[in-house]
């Protein structure tokens, strides 16, 4: 076939400088009969014209596009790619390089309505490509951002000075209690005491001229049962003629509205804590010196000062709110005497921090006495410390507490009104909630306390 006829020559001259890529691909083999300067310099400015796209591209092969031009010769039928993805080679023998086409066989249809030839026509759009990944890849990595911070995007439109509709992803749907994610009651899922606040706030930004940006924590109800929700809403409210929007984020702070509900519960129980122990400082000091030898006093009231040291040291050596029983006991006890000449035994009971203090208090009273007076001021005595956990009269679990000395010398007559048996009797049953007893026999101070274990912590 003459390829240099004068139609295929207009033809060239008519498409040498259209912006898009051109070909005319003669008969069965596809012979290349035009080209127009694009498409040369996507196929790297080789000679084309009488070659086959087979000799001409062989670096296609295995890509699909000569099946491609094989069906649509066969068929008549054009084949339309957006796209595509094609290695070529920039020149012979260099390397494949990646592009990406939209492009169109079409077909040419004879006088005989035959096909006699695939006219082709496209854009190279591996500039777009590329900047469509470099965009999705920059979605993604927001997402990841988004899902990994557990932040949810939303948007409303505002017209006529009130919200005429939200949209969402899921994760704000969820926060802010959507059944769908396009619910345009969106900022009224708040709690009752929450919702005016919110909806002026909105309508203070929506109306006002300078001000953008909406940054308010809400709370709200979740379900039936009383349980709460905190979402921080931050918006920016973006002005047109017609309508406006707002575009934000929401955020769960759940977490942190607890934590610092909690911090505040532990700064109040702390300074409580702090008013009581000095409180207790002053009346031992009042006690201990109130017509006493000042150097026999100034022992009891530092014995007495450490052993409140010592069941602080138990509260913060811990973590968590509560104390066993045994390591209050065990800990106290460990400047009075050796470890065999105490006798200790219980379940396991947990003590909160008030209890703490006044059980080791408690203990370290008893134990000073008896090393003076008691078990312990000689070689022989012992002192059992036992406690159970039995019904009660009421049916509640209580507590059984026992302080019980063997072995020392007979006990003779004792006041039963100094401050350490106040200190026991009165401060620990306080604290416990229950009753504090203590008996002087002949063969050793007997202290029991009893309290429901629902006051222990």
């Amino acid at each position: 076939m003459d390829l240099a006829t004068t139609d295929f020559a207009d033809l060239r001259r008519l498409l040498k400088n259209a912006p898009s890529f051109m070909a005319v691909l003669i008969g069965p083999e596809h012979e290349f009969a035009v080209t127009n300067d694009a498409y040369l310099q996507l196929v790297g400015h080789r000679d084309l014209i009488g070659l086959t796209v087979r000799e001409a591209l062989p670096e296609v092969e295995g890509q699909g596009f000569f099946e491609l031009l094989d069906q649509v010769y066969r068929t008549g039928e054009p084949f339309v790619g957006n796209g595509v993805e094609i290695a070529l080679q920039s020149e012979p023998g260099g390397p494949l390089m990646t592009g990406f086409l939209n492009f169109i066989y079409q077909p040419m249809i004879d006088a005989a309505g035959r096909v006699s030839g695939i006219f082709v026509e496209g854009h190279d759009v591996t500039a777009q490509k590329l900047a469509e990944d470099e965009a999705e890849l920059a979605r993604l990595k927001v997402q990841l951002a988004l899902e990994a911070a557990d932040i949810g995007i939303w948007e409303a439109v505002v017209k006529d000075g009130r919200l005429e509709a939200f949209s969402g992803d899921e994760r704000a749907a969820s926060l802010l209690g959507h059944a769908s994610a396009n619910d345009p009651e969106m900022f009224f899922r708040a709690a009752p005491e929450y919702r005016d606040e919110l909806s002026t706030e909105l309508q203070r930004l929506i109306s006002s001229k300078g001000d953008k940006f909406l940054d308010s924590e809400v709370c709200r109800e979740v379900d039936d049962n009383d349980t709460v929700q905190w979402v921080h809403l931050r918006a920016q409210l973006i002005r047109r003629l017609d309508s406006s929007r707002l575009v934000g984020t929401v955020r769960d702070i759940t977490d942190q509205k607890e934590a610092e509900t909690r911090q505040t519960m532990l700064r109040n129980e702390l300074a409580h804590r702090i008013k009581n122990t000095l409180a207790m400082v002053t009346a031992i000091a009042s006690q201990t010196f109130r017509g006493k030898d000042l150097s026999s006093a100034r022992s009891v009231f530092s014995g007495r000062i450490m052993a409140l040291s010592s069941a602080q040291d138990v509260f913060m050596a811990q973590t968590g709110e509560q104390r066993s029983m045994d390591d209050v006991v065990a800990k106290t006890l460990r400047p009075h005497a050796a470890a065999e000449r105490f006798r200790i035994e219980g379940p396991k009971v947990l003590l909160g921090p008030r209890q703490t203090v006044s059980f080791a208090l408690a203990v370290h009273e008893l134990a000073t006495n008896s090393v003076k007076y008691g078990a312990l001021s000689n070689e022989t005595g012992t002192v059992d410390i036992r406690w159970t956990v039995e019904d009660g009269t009421d049916g509640q679990a209580e507590l059984r507490w026992v302080w019980t000395e063997s072995g020392g010398p007979e006990i003779g007559e004792i006041a039963d009104d100094g401050f350490g048996s106040k200190l026991i009797k009165h401060s620990l049953a306080t604290e416990i909630g229950g009753t504090v007893g203590i008996e002087f026999r002949s063969e050793g101070v007997v202290c029991e306390a009893t309290a429901p274990t629902s006051a222990l912590s």
